[in-house]
């Protein structure tokens, strides 16, 4: 299956999703996290461009600034995996970190779908960034109970505790900015 596939039946079906990549190793998602990410890195690089006098000095900050963004995003996404594996494996699930990584990186695709760092009022920025958080909170449930083999509530105590967290402390921060 190839990455725009995944990219919709994510969106649409993570239920399905998630069957369809059980046996994935992990350059599979690390390269469908590598191309999924390209569109806000690319977004955020854009206008960091266009915001600006092209100089030859100023676009290869500008390359750099994308290379960095880039693995950055890779860094957070492999951390945030590591801690929801964490949590994971509290609640009882102990189908390796693999799995738990893969469903980190695969509930991302909400998040750059609609990548919303651009929208300037805070109070439509926070709504969106709760509703796409919600969808990825559902990404992550499927793929809890599909690749840890957790239960419903094990499964969401594992979403509240590794998501709500970083959740709060976001809204918050937006919101009083």
């Amino acid at each position: 299956m190839n990455v725009l596939e995944k990219f919709k039946l994510f969106i649409i079906n993570p239920k399905g999703g998630f069957d369809s990549i059980k046996k994935e190793q992990p350059g599979d998602y690390i390269k469908y996290f590598f191309f999924i990410e390209l569109i806000p890195v690319l977004i955020l690089t854009i206008i960091s461009i266009l915001k600006t006098p092209l100089t030859l000095k100023y676009f290869i900050g500008s390359l750099f600034v994308f290379v960095v963004f880039y693995f950055i995003y890779l860094l957070f996404a492999a951390i945030g995996g590591i801690w929801m594996h964490l949590w994971t494996y509290i609640f009882g699930g102990r189908k390796g970190l693999d799995n738990s990584l893969k469903i980190y990186f695969y509930s991302a695709t909400p998040f750059f779908l609609f990548f919303v760092s651009f929208i300037q009022d805070n109070l439509i920025r926070a709504v969106a960034i709760a509703a796409i958080y919600i969808w990825i909170s559902v990404i992550e449930f499927f793929g809890l109970k599909k690749l840890q083999k957790l239960n419903s509530i094990r499964s969401v105590l594992v979403i509240i505790f590794s998501n709500g967290i970083f959740l709060f402390i976001l809204l918050h921060g937006i919101l009083i900015s």
